[in-house]
């Protein structure tokens, strides 16, 4: 199994990276790995990522499935060998808004039927209210900083 050679700096920032991950709720080996993924020069085999990040197979391939659903990283086929390579998105950035956007239209019918079932209920709006204005203030950002994304091409 080949371990990627990386100095002490490096090891920090890869740590630094998992950390943060950890205090947003996701698992810090997953970000441990978009960390090595961020700074590797080439794909990276499940096996090198384990072996270089000290954790186990097992585990490498879970979070590896989380960040793929994510869009964060992509799987990478080398022509002669049969083994999965993965690699940093290239539009990484540009995913992770596409699919935060996908959650707006769903959790704005959820709101629509509690306010209506506070209504019928004769209960306060005002939360519901401002959390749907919330909601829609937060999707308007965030398809402004797509296309703005996408106008650089930078995503």
């Amino acid at each position: 199994m080949k371990q990627i050679g990386l100095n002490p700096d490096l090891m920090k920032f890869i740590d630094k990276v998992g950390v943060f991950h950890e205090t947003v709720g996701l698992p810090r080996i997953g970000g441990r790995i978009l960390g090595l993924m961020i700074i590797a020069r080439e794909p990276i085999s499940p096996d090198e990522i384990a072996s270089t990040l000290k954790v186990s197979r097992s585990s490498v391939s879970t979070n590896l499935k989380g960040l793929k659903l994510f869009r964060l990283i992509e799987e990478i086929r080398i022509p002669g060998n049969r083994k999965e390579f993965y690699q940093f998105s290239e539009h990484a950035f540009e995913n992770m808004i596409k699919m935060r956007l996908t959650t707006y239209d769903p959790f704005t019918e959820i709101l629509t039927e509690g306010l209506a079932t506070l209504k019928k209920n004769k209960l306060p709006t005002g939360h519901i209210q401002n959390l749907m204005n919330y909601n829609t203030l937060e999707k308007n950002l965030y398809i402004n900083l797509l296309k703005k994304i996408e106008k650089k091409g930078t995503g």
